[in-house]
């Protein structure tokens, strides 16, 4: 995988191996300590081709969310090129896997609806935490905005945009979602807490201060922690 999740808590490291298959992918989870030791590997069998983007890390579980993807058998076979054999499907129902973090690697996949307006394809996690219960576990990520056919994508050339309002006209909105889930019943619940903006950020556990966060990307380059400032003020 080409991102790491660090487990602040736990003080250990993620990261991800994922050997795509047109029938079947294998799934590496590897953990590492503050020495940077391995200190945990899973291994786990994912169905179809398993296009991960991102994932999430909470104190019992890994969480994957693995879109629709569509490949052409027999031609995935003889050139393996991905735009010729696979298709995505942003409005098709995902895969959410919550992996145990565990020698056992238990893992529940629950399907997660599709949604006309907004794609579970290239998902980037921002938060990921379990309820004090254990019960649930809260993602917030940030879901692009699936364009319609008669308005693609069209790049812009180089300077790319002259002012904010061309680049807000030809860049993919975003919107920042919570997923609720029920580990016992297998539902999820969707609500999108912030629709329509050009959205990138880290983020704050809001169960804990700042600097104890459950799970963080050392790949995003800044975080928002103005917001309990605010509060005071």
């Amino acid at each position: 995988g080409g991102k790491a999740t660090m487990d602040a808590k736990g003080r250990k490291m993620l990261f991800y191996g994922n050997k795509q298959g047109d029938k079947k992918s294998e799934l590496t989870i590897y953990e590492f300590n503050e020495k940077f030791r391995l200190d945990g590997q899973y291994d786990v069998t994912l169905p179809g081709f398993a296009l991960l983007s991102d994932f999430g890390v909470t104190e019992k579980y890994a969480v994957f969310v693995q879109p629709k993807v569509d490949v052409k058998g027999l031609q995935f076979i003889m050139s393996k090129e991905p735009g010729k054999t696979l298709t995505i499907d942003h409005k098709g129902d995902a895969l959410l896997h919550i992996v145990k973090r565990s020698p056992t690697a238990q893992t529940k996949t629950i399907s997660l609806p599709a949604s006309p307006t907004h794609s579970n394809v290239d998902l980037q996690i921002v938060n990921s935490y379990e309820t004090p219960d254990g019960g649930q576990i809260i993602l917030d990520v940030i879901r692009s905005s699936i364009r319609p056919k008669n308005n693609p994508y069209k790049p812009l050339p180089w300077p790319w945009a002259q002012s904010l309002k061309e680049y807000s006209q030809t860049a993919t909105p975003k919107s920042l979602w919570r997923y609720t889930i029920d580990i016992k019943s297998g539902t999820i619940d969707t609500q999108c807490l912030y629709a329509e903006r050009s959205i990138s950020f880290a983020t704050i556990n809001p169960r804990s201060e700042e600097t104890r966060l459950n799970s963080s990307h050392i790949t995003i380059s800044y975080a928002v922690f103005c917001l309990k400032k605010k509060k005071k003020q």
